[in-house]
């Protein structure tokens, strides 16, 4: 009996201790939906899946997804029947993109897709107005001044005291189906 006391008294002081106010989730819990078939027929989204150091917004027309770089120039693809019954599920649209550094643990590269809308203005004003993406691998909200950098894990490096992270999204990209999928 005493034995089982102390571990669960060790048990009861490991979970207090392991909490915290700061503790910051990486990844959204929100819904997100997109799936783009062929990634090839869309210009900044297959560079930003296959080149290191490279990013897009995905944004949605009503029928055609817009994928831009940070320099403007912009590729769009019409919905397919099978695109529009599984409708995108967002916010202000998607980063997107293979940062330049690889994973501190495993040296792979990863993936990554994040939220276009400003986790700052968000959370504190419901605010969806899309970030403007950079070339430098950054996103900066012109509504609150914060910068975001996606080659440090979504990190807040510039601005006023805000959200720590973006939120980002799971997603994968299945090179021989040409397919990218952001599923929440």
């Amino acid at each position: 009996m005493k034995h089982i006391s102390s571990c669960l008294l060790a048990l009861l002081a490991t979970l207090l201790c392991g909490c915290s106010e700061d503790a910051t989730d990486m990844f959204s819990h929100d819904p997100a939906y997109c799936r783009i078939c062929p990634v090839t027929a869309v210009q900044p989204l297959r560079e930003a899946l296959t080149s290191p150091g490279s990013f897009c917004t995905i944004t949605f027309e009503p029928t055609q997804y817009v994928c831009t770089r940070p320099d403007g120039t912009f590729a769009s693809l019409t919905r397919t029947d099978e695109e529009a019954y599984g409708r995108p599920i967002y916010r202000a649209g998607f980063i997107v993109g293979t940062p330049s550094l690889p994973d501190a643990k495993t040296g792979q590269f990863y993936y990554l897709c994040y939220e276009l809308a400003c986790p700052s203005c968000y959370k504190l004003q419901l605010l969806t107005k899309p970030m403007k993406l950079q070339a430098d691998e950054t996103a900066h909200c012109t509504t609150c001044g914060r910068t975001y950098s996606m080659r440090y894990g979504g990190g807040l490096v510039d601005g006023p005291d805000g959200e720590k992270l973006m939120k980002r999204y799971n997603c994968s990209y299945a090179m021989g189906q040409d397919l990218f999928i952001v599923q929440n």
